[in-house]
């Protein structure tokens, strides 16, 4: 099981708050989108789920994939 920690980060790059820690990035996202105080359209960029608004960037590390 891992614990994932969501980033917040600010216009000039610094981050401006740290969300968790969570079980899921599933569940990191629901958090961001609470903290933003309205829905967010995620993507995904490399290892990360990411997210804008306002200025902000929501960061999520994506979940390793499961071995079948």
């Amino acid at each position: 099981m891992f614990t994932l920690y969501a980033l917040v980060i600010g216009p000039s790059g610094e981050v401006v708050a740290r969300l968790g820690p969570f079980a899921t990035a599933a569940v990191a996202r629901g958090a961001c989108t609470v903290e933003a105080g309205q829905m967010l359209l995620w993507t995904r960029r490399e290892q990360d789920w990411v997210a804008e608004l306002d200025g902000r960037e929501y960061r999520v590390p994506a979940e390793p994939a499961l071995d079948a």
